[in-house]
């Protein structure tokens, strides 16, 4: 680190323009910011690399390697060689020797080891109270000021008196190194013998939270004080024919105090006794002031005065201890100008007080400022021996051209009759120093110049002080090149040294001039950027030319009858480019082409040779006629064109569909029908090199328009939709005639492609019995076509057949399982008895509620026995039964097979016959003469009274299903 430590020293020893402006010492208070004011400079060559990659970093003077990390550090502009830091929340670990170093993102990286700054982080310093004992007269005018130093400019310590016995000023004053101190300044007038002041500061941390310093203490003695005394003026000076006011404080021993009252008076004498009348007492006795204004002052005034005092009582005394001389003037006195010199820099804030006295309060001196530069503001302030003065303060920042500026401020006093007077003026000359500005670069011989010629450039600049150095560039679009070094530049003129500028330097910075193009002229050259390029196509030779005056190109083409084209465009504004442009080039052998190239001071020519070239079609294309739309089987006519080298031996024509191409003809024209199939055709073009194919054409084929077999209708209970897809060229349209319609509906419409449409209209719940007719016409420019959709009548009652289906099929379920039970008791039966041979005797039952059986099959059968002989016959007298069912054809007959009761001359007696029947359908008419719920079934019963007799008849209204029917026969008959 030492021998590191040692190559910064020396470094710096040896390159002295390497410096920093930085305090010895800065105090800080933990917890608060801190502004470390800085400047520096670097070496002349340096210069240039300040820009904004440069950054500020502090390290640490015991360790150079170290940085010293600081809390959000804000620094000035690094391109103005401002390194002024602000760092917040400062801490104790920060407190250290540092050194400033500049780091840029280029060679320029340097640790400014010159100046060491000491940072101390502690307590809040103690003011400092300026003059720390005074000792004075009895009501003389004290200032006590109280300093602090500033360690941030936002927020600044506030310093707090005690007592406050007087006014309090505040200002901020700039110490030489940068650093600031507030200052608090406290007037008042003594009039105790001995009196204690004493004066904090509070400082303001980051965190919000305050801190405040310790106690500075003053002494104020008054040996005098309570004893027969006078403060006033020794001298003062007033305007002959106008006022005067003479400031004026006494004190009384302390037996006449009490004396001091409202009958007391001022009264003024010379040294003769005489008394001045002409006076108006301002101030205030009781209070010991004895202020007073002298008005129409005179040359007579010019004298003495003293004061005394005259109360209506024992307090009579003159105040011979002291006097105040009045000096009468013909002219008002010169304006004071503060600071007496002006020497600043450009950009810099300035402020100049001009400051008159002010004999006579009303009215007060009109100061004014010659040029006026800023921003005015005037005060009324009272001096130390209670006289005032008038000061005028002007505000500006200083710019170049307030250099050498005279600043003068006057004054205009007023007399008591009316009159004005005005005063000397005071003068400052602005001494403003700037960095170098309006550089110029001056060129001899003006105007153009030839090249290789003799030219001197001078370079001139505005500085204060005055350009140190120049420096000559060369400027090649973003790049510079140094050529010169002095104030006058002498060369040749060159082509390739056109635009040029200077820069002129001195210790505050630089300034460029504007870059001036210098008019070097020489002869036109053909550049070696020429050539003579070709294709299959075409052959293009490209001539390139420089020279100043701007050059002009000719081409000689004596051996080329080929068809040709020459464009030009200019490269700059000494260059052209010129290309002549060979269309297929026909020839076989080599030919020659000659640029020539010329301006006023000179020419140059350069020849191309071009062989034969031969290519394969080329640019292969399709020309129709008639161009435009053309309606479908018409006439038309499509040629066949192409650049080839040797030429087009065979056309082939395609017709374009998706993938697939066919062939439709084989010549340079195609006469065809025009025809929808075939809208998209190309043509292909051979030489014995290869083939080339145009572009597909698509051709404008129109047609009427036409309604495709895809059109349809469909609907349900619910709603009906019709689609009509119609095709035609130009785009057709649809319209639909529902004039026998008045449901709900709706119509949607979408194109198929560029050519097709597709309507649907949508009829919602329709509500007609009958056919109905909807017509979708659809029609273009050329043509129109319709269809007719014929509707068949829709039954609203689809949700009431739905409930009668579902009624039907639990019928028949139940009915099924009824049967299966009655066979079920059947079958038990017939095993408990025996079976006979022909015949069952059935016992007669009287027709009484004791032995009847209601069944689930919503009739009533008695019986004794059951003898079933077969599932499609189970009663014992069959063949006697179907021999009287068909004699008792006047019986109720309820259905094809039923159950008869009939009486047999026995009392109360009846036989019960059981038939099983198979499935039955029910026929046609049945159905359409049934007016209950479709697909139900069930069994009816039906019972007639015959004479004392009853008679039942079940009547089989069922569509699919088993069932039992019984019939009753008299008991003779089964006997």
């Amino acid at each position: 680190m030492n021998v590191l430590l040692f190559g910064f020293l020396l470094h710096s020893v040896h390159c002295e323009d390497f410096s920093v402006s930085l305090p010895q010492q800065l105090e800080a208070v933990r917890g608060s910011c801190l502004t470390i004011p800085c400047s520096f400079t670097v070496r002349d060559n340096y210069n240039k690399q300040l820009h904004s990659g440069c950054r500020a970093e502090w390290r640490d003077a015991n360790n150079v390697q170290t940085t010293v990390e600081f809390t959000r550090p804000t620094t000035g502009d690094l391109t103005q060689k401002n390194c002024t830091t602000t760092v917040y929340d400062i801490t104790e670990q920060q407190g250290r020797r540092v050194w400033f170093r500049l780091d840029c993102d280029n060679p320029l990286k340097w640790t400014f080891t010159d100046k060491t700054l000491n940072i101390t982080v502690n307590v809040p310093p103690t003011p400092t109270l300026t003059p720390p004992t005074v000792s004075v007269s009895e009501g003389q005018s004290v200032s006590v000021q109280c300093s602090v130093p500033v360690p941030c400019l936002s927020p600044t310590p506030t310093l707090i008196w005690s007592p406050v016995l007087g006014h309090i000023q505040e200002t901020l004053q700039e110490q030489p190194d940068k650093t600031y101190v507030k200052v608090s300044t406290l007037n008042f007038t003594v009039s105790d013998p001995e009196t204690s002041l004493s004066c904090s500061a509070v400082h303001s941390r980051v965190d919000g939270t305050t801190v405040s310093s310790a106690v500075a203490t003053a002494q104020v003695m008054c040996p005098q004080c309570h004893k027969f005394s006078v403060s006033l003026p020794p001298n003062i000076k007033a305007l002959q024919g106008s006022c005067v006011t003479i400031p004026c404080s006494f004190q009384v021993e302390n037996k006449y105090k009490t004396n001091l009252d409202s009958g007391c008076k001022v009264v003024w004498r010379d040294i003769t006794e005489n008394t001045l009348l002409n006076t108006r007492q301002t101030g205030d006795i009781t209070q010991n002031s004895c202020s007073t204004t002298f008005h129409d002052i005179g040359h007579q005034h010019n004298q003495t005065y003293f004061f005394r005092v005259e109360c209506d009582n024992l307090l009579k005394y003159t105040f011979r201890e002291a006097g105040v001389n009045l000096q009468v003037t013909e002219a008002p006195p010169t304006p004071t100008l503060t600071p007496p010199t002006v020497s600043v820099s450009e950009g810099q804030s300035v402020s100049v007080q001009c400051s008159a006295p002010v004999p006579c309060l009303s009215p007060t001196p009109t100061l004014t400022w010659s040029p006026v530069l800023g921003h005015i503001q005037e005060t009324l302030q009272k001096q130390p021996d209670k006289t005032y003065v008038k000061v005028s303060t002007l505000n500006f920042t200083a710019c170049p051209l307030h250099h050498k500026t005279n600043l003068s401020c006057s004054a205009v006093y007023s007399r008591e009759d009316g009159t004005h007077v005005l005063s000397p003026s005071a003068q400052i000359t602005l001494d403003i120093t700037y960095q170098p500005r309006n550089t110029r670069v001056t060129v001899s011989p003006s105007g153009p110049v030839t090249e290789h010629s003799n030219m001197s450039l001078s370079c001139s600049s505005d500085a204060n002080p005055a350009v140190q150095h120049y420096h000559w560039y060369k400027a090649d679009g973003g790049t510079h090149t140094l050529i010169g070094n002095s104030s006058v530049l002498n060369m040749k003129a060159s082509r390739d040294t056109t635009a040029i500028f200077c820069e002129a330097q001195n210790e505050l910075g630089t300034d460029n001039s504007t870059v001036t193009d210098l008019d070097v002229q020489f002869p036109a050259q053909i550049l070696s950027s020429s050539n003579c390029p070709g294709d299959s196509a075409r052959m293009s030779c490209v001539c390139e030319t420089e020279g100043n005056p701007f050059p002009l190109i000719q081409w000689s083409l004596p051996e080329i009858s080929s068809n040709h084209s020459i464009s030009s465009e200019p490269l700059s504004d000494k260059a052209l480019r010129s290309v002549i442009t060979v269309i297929k080039p026909q020839w076989r052998d080599p030919v020659t082409l000659v640029c020539h190239s010329s301006n006023s001071l000179g020419s140059q020519k350069q020849r191309f040779s071009a062989l034969a070239v031969l290519y394969r079609p080329l640019n292969t294309r399709v020309t129709v006629s008639p161009s435009g739309p053309v309606t479908e089987h018409s006439n038309m006519s499509l040629s066949c064109s192409s650049d080839a080298n040797p030429a087009v031996q065979h056309y082939h024509w395609y017709k374009a569909d998706g993938g697939t191409h066919t062939l439709i003809g084989n010549s340079s024209v195609l006469n065809m029908k025009a025809s929808r199939d075939t809208t998209a055709i190309f043509c292909e073009a051979q030489n014995e090199l290869g083939t080339d194919n145009s572009t597909v054409i698509h051709l404008d084929v129109q047609f009427p328009a036409q309604i495709l077999s895809s059109s349809n209708c469909s609907g349900d209970s619910a709603q009906m939709s019709c689609v009509c897809e119609t095709e035609g060229n130009p785009f057709p349209l649809i319209q639909w005639s529902l004039p026998e319609i008045s449901s709900n509906h709706s119509i949607s419409s979408e194109p198929l492609s560029d050519k097709a449409l597709r309507s649907v209209i949508t009829v919602i719940k329709p509500q007609w019995r009958d056919p109905v007719t909807l017509v979708c016409h659809s029609s273009n420019s050329l043509g129109s076509q319709k269809r007719r959709h014929y509707t068949h009548e829709f039954q609203q009652a689809g949700a009431e057949i739905e409930v009668k289906s579902l009624l039907l099929i639990s019928i028949i379920i139940i009915l099924l399982a009824l049967m299966c039970v009655l066979l079920y008791v059947i079958r038990t039966q017939n095993i408990r008895l025996k079976c006979r041979s022909d015949d069952v005797a059935l016992n007669p039952i009287p027709l009484s509620n004791e032995s009847q059986v209601e069944t689930q099959m919503g009739f009533y059968a008695s019986t004794n026995e059951m003898v079933p002989q077969a599932e499609s016959n189970i009663y014992a007298n069959a063949n006697e039964l179907r021999a009287e069912e068909q004699a008792k054809s006047s019986a109720p007959n309820c259905n094809k097979e039923n159950i008869q009761a009939s009486d047999s001359g026995q009392d109360n007696a009846l036989y019960s016959i059981v038939n099983w029947k198979t499935r039955s359908k029910k026929k046609v008419q049945e159905t359409a003469a049934n007016t209950d719920p479709p697909c139900s079934s069930y069994l009816e019963e039906e019972r007639s009274i015959v004479g004392d007799r009853g008679r039942f008849c079940v009547s089989e209204k069922l569509v699919e299903c088993e069932y039992a029917q019984v019939k009753f026969k008299p008991k003779k008959q089964v006997q």
